[in-house]
């Protein structure tokens, strides 16, 4: 009796052990899938990336400036430090993200300044690169270890939808 006892003790334990584990992915999702259907669409995108546009737009002109930008940079380089003390896959995945937010990323005329139809434009460029798996859908699979295991892709480079 007691070797079952002992097991289930350590089923119980394991399973606590589970959940103070993050689940990579999981505060992305909450944030980025309005609807709570596990899909990030483009349209949650584009509304989520208007968002952060506004978030980081202080002069409230309509253009991320490079001022604006170095706050970016600050606020994704604390969040990728958090990720990657959570554990592999999500330092990887804050820097995918990052990639997709960059001037570079969003500047369409080459001017240094990048306004909000610039970045909205961008969206569908920025969740193909976030798809780590290329299966056309942005879900918590493409997040973590094993996201980063069945792609390996980069930031910017395209799916074509299913």
């Amino acid at each position: 009796m007691r070797p079952a006892l002992t097991l289930v003790f350590l089923a119980a334990a394991a399973g606590a052990a589970a959940q103070d584990q993050p689940v990579p992915g999981e505060r992305f999702m909450v944030m980025w899938d309005a609807d709570s259907d596990g899909v990030v669409s483009a349209e949650e995108a584009r509304a989520r990336r208007a968002m952060i546009f506004d978030m980081f737009d202080y002069e409230g002109d309509g253009v991320l400036s490079p001022e604006d930008y170095a706050d970016i940079d600050a606020h994704i380089a604390e969040d990728s430090q958090k990720g990657a003390a959570m554990g592999a896959g999500h330092g990887q995945m804050a820097g995918r993200m990052q990639a997709g937010i960059s001037v570079a990323a969003n500047d369409a005329d080459g001017d240094g300044l990048v306004s909000l139809a610039e970045f909205l434009d961008a969206s569908d460029a920025w969740l193909a690169g976030m798809d780590v798996n290329g299966d056309g859908r942005l879900t918590a699979a493409d997040f973590g270890p094993a996201g980063a295991a069945a792609g390996g892709r980069r930031a910017g480079q395209s799916v074509a939808p299913n």
